[in-house]
């Protein structure tokens, strides 16, 4: 080899993607060492556990794998995880039951599938029903016991959702499964209507005690 600089170029060839960390191309003089660093690209996966009013939900844990290929991430306060060094394809996403918050339902909790590549992070979003019921008791006053008493088989109104609840013999409603917002509780006895006004907040919410007082004629 002749005295100079010299063109040396690296040449890699790699199944899975990757990059040089240095340059591939360098000029080098005769009987220098010349040294190229390559890299591997890996594929990231993000993703985020909210409520169903958008809350990030904080501390839940995250199960991501493919094969025998297991990785563990958390959610952040923002609700948000990720998972780096992923290779190439599809990962099963999972989250840990145990770590939901209290008052978030887990029934609807399903595995996602996502596929993932260096050039394509994958991407997976889970929502959490958190739980709200509104509960009570409708009573009137009794002027014989002069107190008040329990109303059985009465119906309540839920207004804004069109939904009815009959009271048990105990007098007590209950409405499950409510979205947040104000709500009007209302029950007509005798041509006269007794209301409540609730406010559901977007966590969850199990509010029992909202009574709702006959008048009578």
């Amino acid at each position: 080899m002749s005295y100079g600089l010299h063109s040396v170029e690296a040449i890699y060839d790699s199944a899975q993607p990757f990059f040089f960390t240095t340059a591939s191309r360098v000029q080098s003089d005769i009987n220098a060492e010349v040294n190229f660093g390559v890299g591997l690209s890996f594929a990231r996966l993000f993703g985020s556990v909210r409520s169903d009013t958008g809350i990030g939900l904080s501390g839940v844990e995250i199960s991501v794998s493919k094969g025998r290929q297991r990785f563990r991430a958390q959610t952040d306060a923002e609700g948000r995880f990720r998972v780096e060094g992923l290779s190439s394809g599809e990962y099963q996403i999972k989250i840990d039951r145990d770590s939901v918050p209290p008052g978030y339902s887990v029934t609807e909790l399903e595995t996602q599938r996502t596929m993932v590549d260096p050039s394509a992070p994958g991407q997976c979003a889970f929502t959490l029903r958190a739980i709200r019921n509104i509960s009570g008791r409708v009573t009137i006053y009794d002027p014989t016991s002069q107190r008040e008493i329990s109303v059985p088989r009465i119906t309540v109104l839920l207004r804004e959702l069109s939904r009815e609840s009959v009271t048990d013999e105990n007098g007590i409603y209950l409405f499950p499964d409510l979205p947040a917002g104000p709500y009007s509780l209302a029950v007509i006895y005798e041509g006269k209507e007794s209301k409540k006004e609730v406010m559901l907040p977007a966590g969850p919410a199990f509010p029992k005690s909202i009574d709702l007082n006959l008048v009578a004629k």
